[in-house]
């Protein structure tokens, strides 16, 4: 488009996220916010708290040995979960609050995750007069005439 100044605007092509933030993301396996941590008492069979901080998953749902941790369903945080045998956990009422915090500061609030680019000016060179026909040429394409 031509500019009041004789320059010409290029539009932008699209809005285009800005990535920087995202470099410094951690990334969805390390958060561990649909992660639980697992009552060692209850592994021991000891544990009488009626609501107790920890996850008391049942035998068909799987301890990561590694960190003591169980995957939370989040199907089931939904309100979706329709497996009989569920192999993720299914945290009581008292748990799933925990679940939900955790999710929400792992959850990365931008600023602004898209920046809009601004139109670009270009100066007009105007042509020698044997390229002028060279140039006319090349610009129809572009929609430049």
């Amino acid at each position: 488009l031509p500019g009041s100044n004789g320059t010409y605007l290029q539009q932008p092509l699209a809005f285009l996220p800005d990535t920087s933030a995202l470099a410094q993301t951690p990334s969805r396996r390390l958060d561990k916010s649909d992660k639980l941590e697992v009552c060692r008492e209850f592994q021991r069979g000891a544990c009488s708290r009626e609501e107790c901080r920890y996850a008391h998953p049942p035998r068909h749902v799987s301890i990561d040995s590694s960190d003591g941790m169980v995957t939370v369903c989040m199907d089931f945080m939904k309100g979706r979960c329709q497996r009989e045998m569920c192999r993720y956990f299914h945290p009581p009422s008292h748990l799933q609050g925990r679940v939900r915090a955790a999710q929400q500061q792992s959850v990365p609030s931008f600023g602004e995750p898209f920046k809009k680019q601004t139109a670009l000016e270009v100066p007009l060179v105007m042509p020698a007069a044997g390229a002028a026909t060279a140039l006319q040429s090349f610009n129809q394409p572009l929609g430049l005439q």
